[in-house]
């Protein structure tokens, strides 16, 4: 992670400390020495002269210093826990047993189905209530989309299956949404361009055919 004030930190504490006439760091007295009121002549006039920079320093720095690490400690265990958080977040949405992977795509199988079963459901309604032939239309583009991502889920499971040992329920289970989805293509295929009566009788017939798959126990 980015923290654009640690470069602001890392320059303040590699400011140059001020140094004795004979070479040598200045200690915390000679730092009160040159305080609020001070001036250059009465530092140098001392039995230790030294060289103060032109701004007057105060006995604050070695406090600021201190403010300075600890801010910059502060960051870098921010930085640390927001990695560890974003790791911790992938992990989660990408399972890594197989069996909870193909758990999760079946999941968003049925997921699809229930979204398609709704769409025939509402192009039925519309065919009752005549509406306009661009919603009509709408309606089968919904559902034909759905159908289609309907497949899309399934052959990502089928994929994860040679991993796996599925149960022989699950299997019946894909099976079935793969035949509805089939089915919905070909109503969409053959009635989309059909007159009213015509597409009226045949999602009905499509209606009742989910229903009954739908109630049929997996064996």
């Amino acid at each position: 992670m980015h923290f654009p004030f640690l470069q602001k930190v890392v320059v303040a504490l590699r400011q140059p400390r001020l140094r004795l006439a004979d070479s040598k760091l200045a200690t915390r007295a000679d730092h009160c020495a040159v305080g609020p009121g001070a001036t250059r002549r009465s530092a140098t006039s001392s039995t230790t002269a030294f060289h103060a920079p032109r701004n007057r320093v105060t006995c604050a720095a070695p406090r600021v210093r201190l403010a300075l690490c600890q801010c910059l400690l502060i960051a870098i265990c921010a930085g640390l826990t927001g990695c560890t958080s974003i790791y911790h977040r992938t992990w989660d949405k990408f399972p890594p047993e197989a069996d909870d992977e193909l758990a999760m795509r079946v999941s968003e199988a049925r997921a699809t189905a229930r979204l398609g079963h709704e769409a025939v459901a509402r192009l039925s309604a519309d065919l009752d209530r005549e509406v306009s032939p661009e919603t009509i239309q709408v309606d089968f583009d919904r559902i034909e989309m759905l159908a289609l991502e309907l497949q899309r889920h399934l052959l990502s499971a089928r994929d994860v299956m040679p991993q796996t040992r599925p149960a022989p329920s699950l299997v019946a289970e894909m099976d079935r949404l793969e035949q509805r989805s089939e089915e919905w293509l070909r109503f969409i295929h053959a009635h989309r361009h059909a007159d009213a009566a015509t597409q009226v009788g045949q999602i009905r017939a499509l209606l009742s055919a989910g229903d009954a798959k739908s109630a049929a126990p997996a064996r």
